[in-house]
């Protein structure tokens, strides 16, 4: 998991494997190829692989709005008498 945040907001990203630290060369992506503004472009590593960039302050504005979304439409928790 990948902890992401911002202020004091956190969140955790699963993610099925991590591969470490590279320096890359970002390519921005054709907008007809990417639909979603959570992919800011992609690489090509070493050995071949591509793999996408996610663009992070995006992820979080989504995630926060689902937070917020999630938060509004709760029901109210019924109160204990004792």
């Amino acid at each position: 998991m990948i902890v992401i945040g911002a202020a004091e907001k956190r969140f955790g990203l699963v993610v099925d494997s991590m591969v470490g630290e590279e320096e890359l060369v970002i390519k921005a992506l054709p907008t007809d190829i990417i639909t979603s503004d959570l992919v800011s472009g992609a690489s090509i590593l070493g050995d071949g692989t591509v793999v996408l960039i996610l663009n992070v302050p995006a992820v979080l504005s989504r995630l926060l709005a689902l937070y917020l979304w999630e938060r509004s439409h709760e029901r109210p928790r019924p109160c204990s008498r004792r």
